[in-house]
Parts: structure tokens; sequence; C-alpha cells
């Protein structure tokens, strides 16, 4: 190991409109220059960094290396770390890249490339004096020490740092694990996921679960699908959160003492068989990290449906069906909660057999449906559009007495709340889990019924079964659907406390499967 870490090294400042930075780049090891121009654009562009002579001899106390084998005096070092410049950029953490007996080399990162390139977070003061290492004069302006990223786990092995999983931090294994998990952390989904959507890479499209080759376990379907797992406590550390998922607020998850400890976590839009492999992905590092109660649930978003006035009304109508044998399959708090409410039943009764007749039905009912989902009095349809916001906001007011709050949510069918003309139906009823299996039968399933809806309005009627909507959707899956379904009926027959903790408490064995494994 080292004797001594040198400085951090940070962006040169110019007292011209333009700062250009010198950035080791974390993947492929080449420069390139960041430009600020006076609108604080970013702006890259291939630098000229002169080539290390090889066999060069430089005493470690006065260089520091970078990522690609360049080194910097202590002296530039000193005027990069003082740029204020470099920090109207961007958070930058200190980046070891590699140990050896005699050297530790040190190059810098960016926060965005920190998550995107998985780098571990580690805090200083867990810095083992074992490890022989000092790191001097390291700080974030206002805001103290800041962290040192280690690239990979490999380099983390070296310093004889595992993670404390309820931390979110990597610490000596000599260190004691927590007792107590820590809360959440609030996050949006890496900007680089964002760009890579901008930019149509098919390759990382489908990396993580955004386009999809193959729908194989959906039996053909296409729909895209979006999760929320709740959570009562834990959080994803930021090596953890190079994936497809955000981590927001919910004021539903808070405790006895009235603060959320937990939070949430939104995929982005997945879809196909790739989909499935992310939210794998996404399920397996948040059951790690995290826990679940029964104030928790999971919702499933379905999209890439045509709404229409016909798919709602018939929707509708499967809802009421199988409303009761639905519930059944979840634990008594699902059915008793003030999130997950019953649908408002009401008669619908359509004659298919005069055309004429049958476009006045639906008419009629899906007005009907309209002004209960609408909450307000409405004089017409015609008054409202689904190119505008629910008439209560996207969120209805958080009122817990409209149908936003019902297990089968028509709110961001019938409204634009993303105010993009992007529309899906959300299914809350699912109670709490961390456990990928049950998750993914439970998007099979919403699949199932949004498609029975599309292809079998003939067959819904007010007896509609789950077993013929599974029957008649996914033909080579079906009996093993239905054996789940009827296993968790039997578990939550009687209605104790004992089986729905369990439910809840029962987690995945983490492990990495390969791409055949997940989608046989």
């Amino acid at each position: 190991m080292a004797k001594q870490i040198t400085k951090t090294i940070k962006k040169t400042a110019t007292e011209k409109q333009a700062t250009v930075i010198k950035k080791a780049s974390i993947m492929s090891g080449k420069y390139f220059s960041a430009i600020h121009n006076e609108d604080d654009q970013y702006i890259e562009a291939p630098s000229k960094q002169e080539p290390v002579k090889k066999n060069s001899k430089l005493p470690a106390e006065e260089y520091i290396t970078t990522m690609n084998g360049n080194r910097i005096s202590i002296g530039n070092a000193r005027k990069l770390y003082n740029s204020e410049q470099f920090m109207h950029y961007s958070e930058v953490y200190l980046v070891v890249t590699k140990v050896t007996d005699m050297e530790v080399t040190l190059s810098y990162a960016t926060m965005n490339q920190i998550i995107e390139h998985s780098m571990i977070i580690l805090q200083l003061s867990y810095l083992s004096r074992e490890s022989q290492i000092q790191i001097i004069n390291i700080h974030k302006k206002d805001e103290g020490t800041i962290g040192v990223a280690l690239l990979n786990n490999d380099v983390a092995k070296s310093f004889d740092l595992v993670e404390d999983v309820r931390l979110g931090v990597y610490v000596s294994k000599k260190r004691s694990t927590s007792e107590q998990y820590c809360d959440y952390q609030k996050f949006k989904i890496p900007e680089f996921i964002n760009a890579i959507k901008r930019s149509g890479n098919m390759n990382k499209m489908i990396e993580y679960g955004m386009h999809s080759p193959t729908f194989i376990k959906t039996e053909g379907k296409k729909y895209t699908f979006g999760i929320e797992i709740e959570t009562s406590m834990g959080a994803l550390p930021y090596h953890a959160r190079n994936l497809n998922v955000q981590c927001v607020y919910d004021g539903s998850l808070k405790g006895e003492d009235g603060v959320a400890h937990g939070g949430e976590y939104v995929t982005g839009i997945l879809k196909g068989d790739s989909g499935l492999i992310h939210l794998r992905n996404i399920v397996q590092e948040i059951a790690k990290r995290c826990v679940v109660n029964k104030q928790c649930s999971i919702h499933v978003h379905i999209g890439g449906v045509d709404f229409t006035q016909e798919f709602i009304v018939y929707m509708y109508k499967l809802g009421l069906a199988l409303e009761n044998e639905l519930y059944a399959m979840m634990p008594r708090s699902r059915s008793t909660g003030e999130y997950c409410n019953r649908m408002l039943r009401f008669p619908i009764n359509i004659n298919r057999k005069m055309a004429s007749s049958y476009v006045t039905d639906i008419d009629i009912y899906y007005e009907k449906i309209l002004k209960i989902i609408a909450v307000k009095e409405i004089k017409s349809v015609r008054s409202l559009s689904r190119k505008h916001d629910h008439p209560l906001g996207h969120c209805c007011g958080y009122d817990r007495k409209t149908p936003r709050y019902w297990w089968l949510n028509f709110v961001p069918a019938m409204f634009d709340i993303r105010h993009c003309e992007s529309y899906s139906i959300e299914f809350r009823m699912h109670s709490a889990t961390l456990n990928y299996s049950k998750i993914e039968y439970w998007i099979l399933i919403c699949m199932g019924i949004v498609n029975f809806v599309e292809n079998h309005k003939d067959k819904i009627t007010d007896t509609t079964t789950l077993a013929e909507v599974i029957n008649s959707t996914y033909p080579r899956q079906a009996s093993k659907i239905l054996q789940y379904v009827e296993k968790r009926k039997k578990l939550f027959a009687v209605r104790s406390s004992t089986a729905e903790i369990s439910d809840y408490n029962e987690q995945i064995e983490i492990k990495k499967m390969s791409k055949k494994q997940q989608i046989t």
C-alpha cells in the first residue's frame, strides 16, 4: 500500500468564458475535454493530452497518477482542487483505480459517472487504519469530507472491505454490521439512461429493459409495464443506482413517528423479456438493502393499450367480476386499508346483438364511468378531454375516497396525468413483497386481464372467473399461473397475521441468472 495518498485532482479554471477540464473516462481510459461556456452547457471534445514517457520514475509523494497512466504534479493538483468552476459543474469524488504494494493510483469522477459505472462510494471515516492509507485535504466545499469512490469490487477487496447493505456504505470486515437499516434516499432515474433513450441505442435500450426483441414470458403480449415497489426502510447506495428506477417520497409509508423511513421505487417504462430481466435486477438490489411491512404494496401499470371508450367499459365490468377473487389472493390488510379500495358497483348490461344499441350502450356506460372517475360533476363527456389532467389533479388531491385509490385505478387511463399523452391502467392490489417471482406472476395476471378485455369482450359477464381469463390468455403457462393463484388463496383463506407476515418477508434467493434461465 502507498504510504500516503496525495490530493485529489480538480478542474483547471481559466479567466476566459470557458473552463477546460481534463478528466479520465472511466470505461475507455481515454481523455476528453469538458468545456463550459457562458450558458453552462457541457461539451465533450477530444483532448490533446501528451503521452507519458515510459519508465518515468517520479516520486509518489510529488505526483498523482491518473487512470490511464498520466501523472500530474502536486502543485498543479492544488490549483485544480481550488477551482470554483469545477465544483460548479457537479460533485466530484476521488476515485481509487488501482492498488499495488507501492502505489495507490488515483483519478476522479462525477456522481453521474459513479452511478453509471456502479462505483462504490466509501466514506472516508470508514477507512481502517490497518490499511495504512492516509487521505488528506479532500473536502467538499461547505459540506465537510467527501467520499472515496472505489472503481469496482476487486479494488474494494484489496482494502479488505465489504458492503454494509443496511448502511449503504463499504466498511472494514472487522466492523460489525448495523442492526438498523438506514432511511431511504430520493434519487431520479440516472441521466445516462435518459440519454440512451434519446439516442435510440437499441442494445443499451434492451440492456435496461426499455426495448425487447422477445416476448416469451408474456406469450407474445407486447404491453409496456412499470412497477412501484414500496418499502418501509432501507436505501440503494450510489453504486446500485445504475438501473432504470428512481426512488420517491410516499406519504403513505410514514411510521408511528410520523416520518417515512422507506421510499417508493418506481421503474421506468419496461417491455417484454428484457424488461422482466432488468426488473429482476432492480428487485434483487432492493431486496438486499430494504425491508417491507403491511403498510407497503406493489403497484403495476400496464400501457401500450388503446384505451377506447369500449375498452374502459369492459375493463370496468371485468374488474367488478374478478374483484372478490383477486382479493382472496391477498392478505386481509389489502381489503381493509384505505389505499386499495373496492370499485363502485353498478350493473353493466350491454346489448351486443344490435349494432346501434351496442354503440349507444357503450356511450351511456362510458359517460357514467367517466363521471365517477372524474369525481366532480360534469355535464357531458365533451366537457372533459383525455388530453387534460384529472379535474382534481393527477393525484386527485390525495383524497383516499376517490377512485384513484381503488384497487383498479382508471385515472391514468382516462386522463393525461403525466402531461405527455402516455396512458396506463394501474393495478394497486398486490401486497408488499421483495420476492421477484411474486411480482412477475402479478404482472402476468394484470397483462392477462388487459388482454382478455382487448380480445375476448364477448366472454365478459358478471360471473367471469380468473381461471377463464388465464386459460384464454396464457395457453402455455395457464396451469402454472393458476397453481400459484390457488396457493395464494389457500394461504389467505384463514385471515391470520402470521400468514401475512410470512408472505411479505419471503424473498427470493439473491443470485445471478443467465438470460436464458430467466425467460424460460
